[in-house]
């Protein structure tokens, strides 16, 4: 079993931004009422990262994933915005670590809080400052940071074997490679550039499974 966050990118959708959610929401609920053994998709979450905009913006966008994700039984996190998440009553927060480790309490304000890390010292601060999670990268080569090399599955692994809590990983991730990033320990894959562009999402992700 397997567990997707799916990032979003507005600026990439091949479609309309909202157009897409409701795809990729749509099949994780087409998805998740499959009674099969053989679905290895446990979970898929939405996390509304679009950190470019303001915080009203970001406020505006949010109040209409929301409803989208709420229709198709799908969780929203939200990112860097914890003031608009309480004020929207969302109980998860996606952070980076500067802005997590800025503000040691946070924690406590909300069900679960996941934070961005990239060193294995951050990973154990993380989860030391009451992290629910972590999303370690970038794994593999990936568009999104092509002036850095990728960290790799040994940074990976010694992530996984360093931490308590779920640790999800993050950049150049595909079917062909998901299996590995499991097999180094990771609870679950990050999902950006390849789900906010593919034409059919439920098609898309079924392919991890199939891939196992």
């Amino acid at each position: 079993m397997f567990n997707i966050l799916a990032i979003t990118n507005r600026h990439i959708c091949t479609d309309d931004f909202f157009t897409q959610l409701e795809k990729i929401c749509s099949a994780n609920l087409k998805i998740s009422s499959l009674k099969k053994s053989s679905s290895m998709l446990s979970s898929l979450k939405i996390v509304l990262r679009e950190k470019d905009l303001c915080e009203t913006d970001y406020k505006k966008i949010a109040e209409k994933v929301f409803k989208i994700c709420k229709i198709h039984n799908t969780d929203c996190i939200l990112h860097t915005y914890y003031n608009a998440a309480k004020e929207l009553n969302c109980d998860n927060i996606h952070l980076p670590f500067n802005i997590f480790k800025n503000h040691p309490n946070i924690s406590n304000k909300f069900k679960c809080v996941g934070v961005s890390i990239h060193s294995i010292d951050e990973a154990i601060e993380a989860e030391e400052l009451g992290a629910g999670y972590i999303i370690a990268g970038h794994i593999f080569p990936t568009d999104c940071k092509k002036d850095l090399p990728p960290r790799g599955l040994s940074f990976l692994s010694s992530v996984c074997s360093s931490v308590n809590i779920p640790v999800y990983a993050i950049g150049g991730i595909s079917p062909s490679n998901a299996q590995s990033v499991l097999n180094a320990g990771a609870y679950g894959i990050c999902l950006m550039s390849s789900l906010m562009k593919c034409k059919n999402p439920n098609e898309y992700l079924n392919s991890f499974s199939d891939s196992f």
